[in-house]
């Protein structure tokens, strides 16, 4: 549940320049001189002269920041505030942050409020630039934006291309952020590396039981595919994030998000089997993934004889046009694939 508080940072008044003055501005209000000051944090005389005249920020402690708080008798969090607001207005006067935020899909997160809500805070156009810095940190849990990259390179598995874009960057984020919902009291088995054969079969077989429709389908996946070590999170596809579905390595589980793009059973179920098949199948590229899991679906089709024709049509559609994109409307992107719409119900997560 998101709490009540959403962080705007519009409750900070600031008292100076820099976090010198800030701290300046304190001890004339409280009338305490920079040797009580120091007597109080148990710091040097020089070190305290140091952080109130250096026009940067110093790079202070927890401990310092929380002492001075005492000293000031301020709310717990309130100077460390402050400082972060400085420190990152120095990143902005020394950087080209503002490409940054655009490279992370600043406008996408703006657009979309609800998005950065998942976690308490709210981003808009006239906030000061190093407040956004702020903002879009706690928002992709980094200490800088760049180590998101860093760490989608490392535990993402896909290509480079899948994520690049910025809005995919947000709505992988936002599908971490609900990630801890989705599997609250849920027990998860761990993942095993050789067992592709087993488990591709298994989920083929959920998929093509036509006794089932498209719900009761992604009920039983999720549910089995929990057993096996890989959490299938769900998610509406959200217009222009550019991203169909993609997987992450984690300890010993494997997390699958897929999003309800084309809102067509017949692409949903082959992005799935893409996925799952990519579980298990590291350091291969999007295409080698393609023709693992097409390959080894037609191998159970056959010695199943199975009557589903919803991965056929998915499969067939994806080779007529290998660049399916989403733009204004879900599904009328391209003339190859119009005719799978027609032959299934609209469907939804």
């Amino acid at each position: 549940m998101v709490s009540e508080h959403i962080c705007d940072l519009k409750h900070i008044k600031l008292h100076g320049k820099n976090f010198g003055e800030e701290i300046a501005y304190y001890l004339n209000k409280y009338s305490i001189s920079q040797k009580e000051l120091a007597q109080r944090l148990g710091l040097s005389t020089q070190y305290v002269y140091i952080i109130i005249n250096s026009k940067t920020n110093v790079n202070l402690s927890i401990s310092i920041l929380e002492g001075l708080e005492n000293v000031f008798n301020l709310e717990l969090g309130t100077l460390s505030e402050v400082y972060s607001i400085f420190a990152n207005r120095e990143r902005v006067e020394s950087q080209d942050i503002q490409k940054l935020l655009i490279d992370f899909g600043e406008e996408f997160i703006i657009q979309n409020p609800y998005l950065p809500l998942i976690s308490n805070i709210k981003l808009s156009h006239d906030m000061p630039v190093g407040k956004k810095l702020m903002m879009m940190n706690k928002f992709y849990g980094v200490a800088n934006l760049n180590n998101y990259n860093d760490y989608l390179k490392e535990n993402a598995l896909a290509d480079e291309s899948v994520y690049s874009s910025p809005n995919s960057k947000v709505w992988i984020r936002f599908c971490e952020l609900s990630l801890l919902k989705s599997i609250e009291d849920k027990k998860i088995g761990v993942f095993r590396k050789n067992t592709f054969d087993i488990v591709y079969k298994k989920v083929v077989k959920i998929i093509c039981d036509n006794s089932k429709d498209f719900k009761q389908k992604i009920f039983k996946l999720e549910n089995y595919l929990l057993t096996k070590g890989i959490v299938l999170i769900t998610m509406p596809f959200i217009e222009k994030s550019d991203i169909a579905a993609i997987t992450f390595k984690k300890g010993a589980r494997r997390l699958i998000f897929v999003s309800d793009i084309y809102n067509c059973e017949a692409f949903i179920f082959n992005y799935i089997l893409h996925e799952v098949t990519h579980c298990f199948n590291v350091n291969k590229t999007e295409k080698e993934i393609d023709s693992i899991y097409i390959e080894a679906y037609n191998k159970i089709k056959k010695e199943l004889s199975l009557e589903y024709q919803g991965i056929d049509d998915g499969i067939s559609a994806f080779s007529k046009c290998e660049n399916v994109k989403h733009q204004d409307r879900k599904g009328d992107s391209c003339e190859n694939i119009k005719h799978v719409f027609l032959k299934y119900e609209k469907v939804s997560f």
